[in-house]
């Protein structure tokens, strides 16, 4: 077992983490014109279309160095 194998199940759970995230901070601080997300398939299809998918894997690089023990 290597050092690396504890890092597997980060990637499928980085992407809910991220939707989960930006769930919770929409509307905190923002102008009431930005359009508010119905639900998590509603945020995971406006991330992909405007953002693409590397955003959501934005920040994975640091939770698998911060996850390496």
């Amino acid at each position: 077992m290597t050092r690396l194998d504890s890092t597997r199940p980060l990637a499928p759970l980085h992407m809910a983490q991220v939707i989960r995230r930006r769930l919770q901070l929409q509307g905190m601080g923002a102008p009431a014109l930005v359009e508010q997300h119905r639900g998590w398939l509603d945020c995971f299809h406006h991330v992909v279309r405007f953002e693409g998918w590397p955003a959501l894997y934005r920040g994975l690089g640091v939770a698998i160095v911060r996850s390496i023990p």
